[in-house]
This record gives C-alpha cells, structure tokens and sequence, in this order.
C-alpha cells in the first residue's frame, strides 16, 4: 500500500512538472470597436495556439484595423514556455503595416508571475516604424528604439480580469486600463481598454471575444489556453509615435507659417498643401513627394 501512495504521489509530480505551456490547441476571435486618439476604429483580431513540446507553446496572431479610413494590417507570433501555477516566459514578434503610410514591427521578451488571483507581467525589447515617403524635417521618419511595460492584474472573480500596464515604447509612454468579463454564454466574453499617454494620446474601445476549445473559467484560459494578441501592443506603438508625429508637425507648420494640420495614426500633411510640401522636401530627394503624400 505504501508503495501505491508513493507511486502516485511520484505520477502527480511528474504531471504537474510536465504540464503543458498550452492545455489543448485553442483559438480566439475578436471584434473591436471605439475611439484610437481622437479618431473612430473598428477591427478584427485571432490567435491560434498549441503545444510545442513539454510546457512549451506556440502561438500564431493575426489583425485587421481600419482606423482614420486607413487599413491596418498585422501578424505576429510567440513561443512560450508556462506553468499553470507559477508564470511563463515568452519571445514575441509582430509585423503591421498600412500600405499608404507606414510599416512597423516589434521583438520582445516578456515574463509574468502567477500569485493567486494575481498576475504580474514585464517585457523589454524593440519597436521600429518605418514611414513613406522618406525623410522628414520635424521627426524621425523611421525611428528604432527600445520597447518596455511592466503590468499588474487581478481576478476578483474567476470570469473577471482588471489590468493596469505602463508602457514606454519609442520613448512615448502610456498607462493602459484594461478588464475582461466572461459571460455565461460558453466562449464569450466583453472587454474594454483605455488608455492615455504622452503629447495627449488616448484610447478607448471595447469588444467581444470568442474563446474556441473547452469550457473554463476566464482565469484557466488566460493561464493554460492563449496568450496575449501581440499585435494590440504594436498598434498602440503605432499610436502613441503617430501622436508625436503629428504633434511635431503640427509646431513645424504654426513656426513656418503653413497649413496646419489634423489627423492621428501618424498622417502626413494634405497633398494640396504645396507650399508645405515644397518648404519640407529635402534638395536630395527625401521629404514628401505627391505620390507619397497622403490626405489626413
């Protein structure tokens, strides 16, 4: 009898230590909808995730916004190690691009700590923007720096997930709000995030999600199904560096007595603004050109 205890004590072990980053291959589909600085948004997200060996996990991401009539598109992709109990450890990559204007990515590593209802996150890594039409007189139009966030959360109840993150990415920062509640139709949950930043960046939008694999609490699936939509960190870089964009652009023209602009996501100036146009592109060829303009 003793060597039975023994025995299955040793199998429990061996389970817990074994347990797998990700539970079952699993999916998630979200619509959004609200206001991204000062402009209407609406769009659609997924992932799909399963295991990859022992406690390890891989995920793959997709996105699609249009915000401003401007059409966002992204992908992206993590691997991770997670257990359940303790925390998980992942690397995530993230492409976006909008064809008129901008292509943007993000690298990063990013930790969280499990502790009851409580999850604590960082990460650091890289952001970069890459816009068109070349070099610009009052920023940086390809800027490279680097990305990070430190996060706290709670589950007041098991269906109910209330985070606060600070992130600093291309040396713009923001304080994002967020919480999650699992209803009880099986696989729906409402969301809402807002969030405010540097040079008045702000957001605020709210969604339903689809949760597709077995029934659990909002709790289980965040800790044994899917992981965080990297693409939804990339596109608030976007935001945020697109809210300094444009609050220099809007200083250059009120100094060089031009057209002053409007617009958000990083616009460029209207293409009828010739004298702006001609003012800002450089005698080697860079800056603005018509092709390249586009209306905000």
């Amino acid at each position: 009898m003793r060597r039975l205890v023994v025995f299955s004590f040793n199998v429990f072990v061996v389970n817990v230590l074994l347990a797998s980053a990700v539970s079952e291959s699993n999916g998630t589909l979200d619509y959004q909808h609200g206001s991204f600085d000062g402009s209407e948004g609406k769009g659609l997200s997924g992932s799909y995730a399963f295991p990859f060996g022992d406690q390890m996990g891989f995920q793959i991401e997709g996105s699609y916004s249009d915000i401003s009539d401007r059409d966002f598109y992204g992908v992206g992709g993590q691997l991770f190690w997670r257990d359940s109990q303790t925390g998980m450890m992942a690397l995530r990559a993230a492409g976006m691009k909008e064809n008129d204007l901008l292509d943007a990515w993000t690298l990063m590593a990013h930790a969280e700590a499990y502790a009851g209802p409580w999850t604590f996150g960082a990460e650091a890594g890289h952001a970069q923007i890459d816009y068109e039409g070349g070099s610009l007189p009052f920023i940086e139009s390809d800027p490279a720096d680097w990305h990070g966030a430190v996060s706290a959360g709670v589950y007041p109840l098991e269906d109910l997930f209330v985070s606060v993150a600070y992130r600093n990415s291309l040396a713009n920062g923001v304080t994002v709000v967020e919480a999650e509640f699992q209803s009880p139709v099986k696989g729906v949950s409402l969301f809402g995030n807002v969030a405010t930043g540097d040079h008045d960046y702000d957001h605020a939008f709210g969604g339903i999600r689809l949760y597709f694999g077995s029934s659990k609490s909002l709790m289980a699936r965040h800790r044994e199904d899917h992981s965080r939509n990297t693409l939804n960190t990339l596109r608030t870089q976007v935001g945020t560096y697109g809210r300094e964009y444009n609050a220099a652009e809007r200083s250059f023209a009120i100094e060089n007595d031009l057209p002053i602009p409007s617009g958000s996501y990083g616009g460029v100036f209207n293409t009828l603004h010739d004298d702006f146009r001609e003012s800002s592109t450089r005698s080697d060829g860079g800056g603005f050109n018509e092709n390249d303009a586009t209306q905000i």
